[in-house]
């Protein structure tokens, strides 16, 4: 009997400590922390013990050794026997391999390209992925190119179709489609990123959590139709071509270095509300078609692309103190757009043969005030078909234009040779003189 409370505080001791193990490790189902620095013959008999083991509720397992050549040299490399003993086991992990090598190597490349090995069950259970820190960059997927289409032939990370979490400690470069279609994935870490390869993360339509604000370079189509709302990106100095396209989330990007935009990079993200780029000088086509913007501020910019901000229908007021040329539909069916400040501007819209072109402004019906500069900008000569004109569709009624008061005789004369530009309502237009 004297024993008796002395049995009982130990038990009570006992219980608090795997109670705070299952606290601080979510993986475990419960139970005691998972073991650290497994071998493959470890983790094939840790696995073997474990109630865990779902997809919501995958085996934690740390793993130390030297994972070989990979993909795999050899039948008998650790990266493959790890893949073995996880599909044998039949359970779902979350793999940490962050202490492991790879025989010298700093590529991860978790499969052939094709071929059997490519297409290993296991990697199907792996649910999250910690990469060796010693990894540097991922290996490329392939592709094909058809004319202005790019194909996937093989995706490196193709066969880890319930991967939902990733992060790689010493990560520089992605590589190129590595990651396309993987609709699992919801979170990725690279936080050391220089590089993000081409269609590295195309179609991840449920990736929504990122760390990659050290990247410098970012491939075309990288983030195709991704869940991400937040795009930061202090060190990129020019994002390619369709990088965020269909981003429909996506609510702010922030990018103070670049200097270009570059075709479709941002066309279709419907709720992009906040624009940060302090010293963009090109807005190449369709860069911000169907975006969500309400207040445009570019101060360095001077070239914006045909399309590049159509079918802004939140957008009200456009700042673009230094832009010399705006290309054909620019702001097209902007249909809230009712102030534009163009001070630099020298010309708005190109001649083109093309019948289906419309006005830089067509269709802006309360587009009120537009200022312009101290010499007025020239418009295209062929616009015999009623939509190449320029202002088509505003309400000339009570439309302001605001000109220096010593160009005045300069903009009398513009205007009155430019009356089709004006739907040939130009005694409506009212000028309001600035200093």
């Amino acid at each position: 009997m004297d024993a008796s409370p002395a049995r009982f505080i130990a038990f009570c001791l006992v219980s608090l400590l795997f109670t705070f193990a299952a606290c601080e490790n979510p993986l475990n189902n419960g139970g005691p922390p998972p073991p650290t620095h497994l071998t493959v013959e470890d983790a094939t008999e840790w696995l073997k013990v474990q109630t865990s083991g779902t997809s919501g509720n995958p085996v934690k397992l740390v793993i130390d050794v030297d994972l070989g050549n990979m993909p795999w040299a050899v039948p008998q490399g650790n990266w493959l026997a790890l893949l073995n003993a996880i599909d044998e086991a039949g359970k779902h992990v979350y793999l940490d391999l962050s202490a492991s090598t790879m025989s010298g190597s700093i590529v991860f490349n978790p499969g052939k390209s094709t071929g059997a090995a490519s297409n290993h069950p296991g990697m199907g259970k792996i649910v999250g992925l910690v990469l060796p820190d010693i990894a540097e960059s991922i290996a490329n997927g392939t592709t094909t190119q058809t004319g202005s289409t790019t194909n996937a032939i093989s995706v490196t990370f193709r066969n880890f179709n319930n991967l939902r979490s990733i992060s790689g400690a010493g990560i520089k470069n992605t590589g190129l489609n590595t990651f396309s279609e993987l609709t699992s994935l919801v979170t990725v870490s690279f936080p050391a990123v220089t590089v993000i390869g081409e269609r590295a993360f195309f179609e991840c339509t449920n990736l929504a959590t990122i760390d990659l604000q050290t990247a410098t370079s970012i491939g075309h189509n990288a983030f195709r139709q991704t869940k991400i709302s937040t795009a930061n990106f202090p060190a990129v100095v020019e994002v390619s071509m369709a990088a965020f396209i269909n981003c429909f989330n996506l609510v702010t990007a922030s990018f103070p270095q670049a200097t270009h935009i570059r075709i479709g990079a941002f066309s279709n993200s419907t709720s992009l509300a906040t624009l940060y780029l302090p010293l963009a000088t090109h807005i190449d086509e369709q860069a911000f078609q169907h975006s969500g913007i309400s207040v445009l501020s570019l101060p360095e910019a001077t070239n914006i692309g045909h399309l590049a901000f159509h079918n802004n229908r939140n957008l009200v007021t456009v700042n673009l103190p230094k832009v010399t040329t705006i290309g054909n539909e620019a702001f097209r069916d902007c249909a809230r757009l009712s102030e534009v400040y163009i001070p630099k501007v020298q010309t708005i819209g190109q001649s083109t043969q093309d019948q289906n072109v419309m006005g830089t402004f067509h269709n802006c019906p309360a587009l009120t005030r537009l200022t312009l500069g101290e010499t007025p900008p020239s418009f295209p000569a062929n616009y015999s078909h009623n939509e190449w004109r320029t202002f088509r569709g505003t309400t000339t009624a009570s439309f302001t234009i605001r000109r220096p008061s010593a160009s005045a005789t300069l903009y009398d004369t513009w205007l009155a040779g430019n009356q089709a530009h004006f739907n040939n309502d130009a005694a409506n237009i009212q000028f309001r003189n600035y200093p």
